[in-house]
């Protein structure tokens, strides 16, 4: 089903159609069913609920990496506010749109309850970088998929925190997101200083991003990808700084 939706025509020209040329590679291991959870306690997965950027390399200006929402079940009284772009949605089950992973600030407006029906969500990613060198396309790649793997990994284990080890990194989770609300290269700074003043004297940390970031480089080998052409100009935001709108279907 998966691949199906990934490579469907519809999805593939949404994601494709703010560029003039669109050399796109789906990032399969990075794709999640995301089934929304309401649970405003600190956790990890905190930020879900509050603005944020998915990502935190919008200060890089070439690449993208575009996210297809495909609602598999909606819910009529949340709104999706994609701020960058200046667009609200009330998305509907089987609808769905794209947005830029790391350069849209966006959140969804409603009156969360514990007890609401589950919103499920497809989230499917591509890496868009035309006329990028082979070396570079594996560098943007690599340092997406880290960041990705370790930002997943604290926020899966620090979710409806029970332990202090769980409270603890569920604070920096939200501290993280806080700070890279402001400035995404202060992020990188605030990961290494933690990592040098904390976390690397007891080695314990240490090995784990080694596990983090082989899985990280490992996962960018193998996958295809597909190049699409466009006759005529994609936005501007696009064209000069590969960014993209979010848009929807």
């Amino acid at each position: 089903m998966f691949n199906n939706i990934r490579y469907a025509p519809e999805v593939l020209q949404l994601a494709c159609s703010q560029f003039v040329k669109c050399d796109l590679t789906p990032l399969p291991e990075t794709d999640e069913v995301y089934i929304s959870h309401y649970n405003m306690d600190a956790g990890g997965d905190q930020g879900l609920f509050d603005r944020h950027y998915d990502g935190n390399m919008r200060a890089i200006p070439y690449g993208a990496v575009v996210r297809a929402l495909v609602y598999v079940n909606a819910d009529d009284s949340y709104q999706v506010v994609f701020n960058d772009s200046q667009v609200t949605k009330n998305f509907k089950t089987y609808e769905f749109g794209i947005l830029d992973f790391h350069r849209e600030y966006h959140w969804v407006l409603g009156a969360y309850s514990a007890s609401d029906e589950p919103r499920i969500v497809l989230k499917l990613n591509y890496m868009i970088c035309p006329d990028c060198s082979a070396w570079y396309k594996h560098v943007y790649h690599s340092l997406h998929n880290t960041v990705f793997f370790i930002v997943k990994a604290s926020m899966e284990y620090s979710k409806s925190p029970k332990t202090p080890v769980q409270r603890v990194i569920g604070f920096f989770c939200n501290a993280f997101r806080e700070i890279n609300n402001v400035e995404p290269s202060l992020t990188f700074v605030a990961f290494f200083v933690l990592l040098g003043v904390v976390l690397v004297p007891s080695g314990l940390a240490l090995r784990a991003l080694c596990r983090f970031l082989l899985v990280a480089l490992s996962a960018t080998s193998g996958c295809g990808a597909l190049s699409v052409e466009k006759a005529t100009a994609g936005d501007g935001c696009a064209a000069k700084a590969m960014g993209a709108k979010a848009k929807l279907a």
